[in-house]
């Protein structure tokens, strides 16, 4: 009966250890992480104010002492323990066990010969000898489970500082600025390898006729291949485009929070122009407001999206309140379009929501907002609904003809620049088809999209004649043949741009990456799909991208980078991720899209609430 208890009570101390080890082991791994990025401090860029700051990375708990070691020193002597309470020795191994207690125990010693800023290592070897056994008795799904859940309790932490911060920025504690710093050390100091990520998401497409992919492609299919995952029921999908669209709005509304921005202050570095050539137009009847718009100096090559101010103002909204809070109206339009334009590419609802999230919480919204691209991104929001119709367009439909034609020729007359790289876009598809259907023994081209690019092109020429102001093909030509925005010596600067990109350019903005992680898997998993019609125009509009990008100067691979597919990239590739994730514990899924919302979020918030 003794030896009943005694097992009982063993197999329950087990079942503690299959919970507790994970956690520990994940744990211990955050813990030696953030340790050797205190020992080393490395260099990390933050956004404050609108100022950009390099502050070396300083969690101070190396110069705590012994007190500064007891959290690792902690965790390290538990996972050493865990093992005798459990009688789980033979399984660990002599030697292992033998290793790590004598490194833990010579802390102590350590630590009174006063080496302090080493004495964390030995607990830190400890400790990860500890998790290599543990890792490879099958507990890798729980560890990777809390890894994210630490990783996503860090950023809801983060998160709640800035929601707090908004609702009183003078409420800033001390506890504030070590959540600040620790979010800092995962996620912010790795602006020396984001060039490197930045660049192969750009290039990936350069896989295609290369023979590495070839080899590649049959194990990258095996890893990537999956039944797609889906949202459950016709309410979730409804709930989670709910949230995203509410999200688009209120986000943009945060900068200019009163507790923020009492006097309404613009935020957006471009509105200064704007409100210039509303100001030239607020007091004019409609025809001459026409004239305006298509004839003015400096501004007729964005008409449509001039009048769309002109009409809001005319409605009876302030002119401070239409300028201020242009994105409140573009934000939402644009998170429609991805998610319609994702939906009608993929038929799947959980792409669609995922690619529309990420619009929202990426770089359009960070970067819309510091700059003030608004005319460039409600292009944008045009752009993709372009693409996805474009790729349906292989026989007579009469509505998906008329709805692109309208779309890009409104996107010519809001950003000529935007229309003229859909327009390459398009073209490359077209002339790309067509061959393949000569080698495949066919002649001939979809001459509905040729129809398209032909009255674009028209109107295109029209408009250059009939106006003082450039057409798309000439804005393009002319940044081409100026030398001013893209030459071959610009290519010497690409070391100072990425690594402005990376660190202090539009605040930091374009510095994400975890987004960026996700666009690199979401361009491999495209690239294996490739011969699908809707996919090949993705990798043809990042090809396009790609070439004129190293040739450009800063402020148009700014442009260049919003105009990338990131949020279709991005939920590729957490939907690739997933798929790989599920296949080890049911539960991983659903913790990587809780990280990614927290974390975006997060990112967004930061960056919003900074612009004042």
């Amino acid at each position: 009966m003794q030896y009943s208890a005694g097992s009982g009570m063993s197999r329950r101390l087990r079942r503690i250890r299959k919970e507790v080890v994970p956690m520990l082991s994940a744990l211990d791994l955050v813990l030696t992480y953030l340790y050797v990025l205190d020992f080393f401090k490395p260099t990390y860029w933050s956004f404050v104010h609108r100022v950009t700051l390099d502050r070396a990375f300083n969690l101070g708990i190396l110069n705590q002492g012994f007190y500064g070691v007891l959290p690792i020193f902690t965790v390290a002597a538990a996972l050493n323990i865990l093992p005798y309470l459990t009688r789980d020795l033979k399984n660990h191994g002599g030697d292992g066990l033998t290793i790590a207690h004598t490194l833990l125990l010579m802390t102590i010693p350590l630590y009174l010969i006063r080496v302090d800023e080493l004495a964390w290592l030995l607990p830190a070897l400890s400790g990860s000898i500890m998790v290599s056994k543990s890792l490879k008795k099958g507990g890798i799904p729980g560890f990777v489970r809390d890894i994210f859940l630490i990783l996503t309790i860090l950023e809801g932490l983060t998160l709640s500082c800035w929601v707090a911060y908004l609702w009183d920025p003078q409420a800033s504690t001390e506890t504030f600025r070590w959540i600040f710093k620790v979010e800092a050390g995962i996620f912010q100091v790795h602006t020396l390898i984001y060039p490197i990520l930045l660049l192969a998401t750009l290039y990936s497409w350069l896989l295609l006729p290369s023979g590495v992919f070839s080899g590649l492609k049959s194990k990258l299919q095996n890893r990537f291949e999956h039944e797609d995952i889906e949202l459950a029921g016709k309410t979730w999908m409804r709930l989670s485009l709910g949230f995203t669209l509410t999200l688009s709005i209120l986000l943009p509304l945060i900068p200019y929070c009163p507790s923020l921005n009492p006097n309404f202050k613009p935020v957006s570095t471009d509105i200064r122009y704007y409100r210039k050539w509303l100001e030239n137009m607020i007091d004019l009847n409609l025809l001459d407001a026409l004239e305006y718009a298509f004839y003015g100096q400096d501004n007729g090559n964005r008409p449509l999206y001039l009048l769309l101010l002109y009409g809001l103002t005319s409605l009876g909204i302030p002119e401070d309140l239409v300028l201020n809070l242009e994105a409140l109206l573009i934000s939402p339009i644009f998170t429609l379009s991805v998610y319609f334009s994702a939906k009608r590419l993929s038929r799947n609802h959980l792409y669609a929501v995922l690619a529309s999230l990420a619009g929202v919480l990426g770089f359009n919204m960070t970067v819309g907002m510091v700059a003030g691209f608004f005319a460039a991104w409600t292009a944008m929001a045009l752009f993709y609904p372009c693409i996805a119709l474009a790729a349906d367009l292989d026989h007579w439909k009469p509505t998906v003809l008329t709805t692109l034609m309208v779309l890009s020729l409104a996107t010519l007359l809001i950003h000529p620049w935007t229309w003229s790289l859909l327009m390459v876009v398009l073209t490359l598809h077209l002339i790309i088809s067509g061959l393949r259907n000569i080698l495949n023994g066919k002649f001939g081209v979809n001459k509905w999209l040729l129809i398209v690019l032909a009255v674009n092109i028209a109107a295109d020429f029209l408009k250059t004649m009939a106006t003082p102001q450039r057409g798309g093909l000439e804005t393009a030509m002319a940044t081409l043949e100026a030398g001013r925005f893209i030459t071959f010596e610009h290519l010497f600067d690409q070391g100072l741009n990425l690594r402005l990109l990376s660190t202090s350019y539009m605040g930091g903005s374009f510095y994400n990456p975890l987004h960026m992680i996700f666009g690199f898997i979401g361009a491999l998993s495209i690239l294996l799909k490739h011969k699908e019609r809707e996919l090949e125009l993705i990798s043809i509009w990042i090809a396009v991208i790609s070439m004129v990008f190293p040739f450009s100067t800063l402020g148009l691979q700014a442009h260049l980078l919003l105009a990338t597919p990131f949020p279709l990239l991005i939920a590729e590739g957490l939907r690739k991720c997933s798929g790989l994730l599920r296949k080890i514990d049911a539960e991983l899924p659903t913790r990587l899209l809780l990280l990614f919302l927290s974390s975006s979020l997060s990112y967004t918030f930061r960056i919003l609430c900074n612009l004042i």
